[in-house]
């Protein structure tokens, strides 16, 4: 399903458009590419934000990370599942 809707665009960008749609694409395809690549972009600053917010406000391992990682780094390593 599609939807039409009236958009009002200042003569230079139309334009613009006009030159990016010579050949096979038409402005209806122009418009509608350059809506879905922002839509696209928007969906993931969103996402990369809240991934950023997630690792500041919890940062991977948590308080005890180093200390985790030091008794990893001395056990033996078949305690740690690998071969003598």
């Amino acid at each position: 399903m599609t939807t039409q809707i009236a958009v009002r665009l200042p003569d230079p960008l139309v334009e613009a458009i006009d030159g990016l749609a010579e050949g096979a694409l038409t402005r209806t395809d122009v418009v509608r590419l350059a809506l879905e690549q922002f839509v696209e972009r928007e969906a993931r600053r969103k996402i990369d934000e809240a991934l950023i917010r997630g690792y500041t406000e919890h940062p991977p391992g948590g308080p005890h990370a180093e200390g985790q990682h030091t008794a990893l780094r001395h056990d033996p390593p078949e305690r740690m599942g690998g071969v003598q």
